[in-house]
């Protein structure tokens, strides 16, 4: 049987390189692709092994289908795609102008509907890896996205954040139906994703773990959502907020 072969599209600020690292320790082939040079630069350099690199746009037709193909015409097959849309800068609703508002939204959804598309259409043709155990079905591919905690959860500032990653979710939902005749299995992430806010006391007193999302655990939770374990799992949104969607307020402090 080969090896499984997993695409990621976008880095993140950490989570793109965990993800990478991960995927390998579990055997994977693994390939990056991100619009920013430098940064899939520091990315591959910190991943060990042979890797592809595909520097390019991921929000529109080519860029995505460019991504794909590279992967492709390396490993000859594509099994998981992980997908790290970038979070838009923090704008409160008062402040956003439509343009701005634009960019982040639709063409956010719109990239992500358009690699589900060209996901399913390039492993049409390719045979499904074989999953553990003689009852469960086998999956042509996975595809897992990694948001925001902001996707479900609001905060003053950032109006177009949580907008932008609530439509990708419904991407999530709407596409994991779209795809299961096609044996191909949509879920997300959805965390406080590693930046700044690490740090900023909101963290710690409106968490009852008392901090985000480590890189390296979102990385783990998406490989548990491409795995042949999660074989029955498509359309879901596995949380990482250390229960804060579980808190009534504020912690004392």
């Amino acid at each position: 049987m080969p090896a499984p072969v997993t695409l990621i599209l976008g880095l993140g600020r950490d989570v793109g390189t965990a993800c990478a690292r991960y995927f390998q320790t579990l055997g994977h082939k693994v390939a990056l692709a991100a619009p920013d040079e430098a940064s899939l630069k520091r990315a591959t350099d910190e991943v060990m092994g042979n890797i592809i690199a595909h520097y390019g746009d991921l929000h529109n037709l080519v860029g995505v289908s460019n991504a794909l193909t590279a992967a492709y015409e390396a490993h000859d097959r594509i099994d998981n795609l992980v997908i790290i849309p970038a979070l838009p800068p923090p704008v409160s609703l008062r402040d956003i102008e439509l343009d701005q508002f634009d960019d982040a939204t639709v063409h956010g959804a719109r990239a992500a509907a358009l690699s589900l598309r060209l996901f399913a259409e390039t492993t049409k043709d390719q045979p499904p890896l074989i999953s553990d155990g003689p009852d469960r079905m086998r999956q042509s591919g996975t595809v897992t996205f990694v948001l925001s905690l902001s996707a479900r959860l609001a905060r003053p500032g950032r109006f177009t954040e949580s907008v932008s990653q609530g439509a990708i979710e419904a991407v999530v939902r709407t596409g994991a139906v779209e795809l299961a005749p096609d044996l191909i299995r949509v879920n997300a992430v959805s965390a406080i994703r590693p930046r700044a806010e690490d740090t900023e006391p909101w963290v710690k007193s409106r968490t009852p773990l008392g901090r985000a999302a480590l890189a390296d655990e979102i990385a783990e939770a998406v490989g548990y959502l491409a795995s042949p374990g999660a074989a029955i799992i498509t359309g879901e949104t596995l949380i990482l907020d250390g229960g804060r969607l579980q808190l009534a307020g504020t912690l004392e402090t």
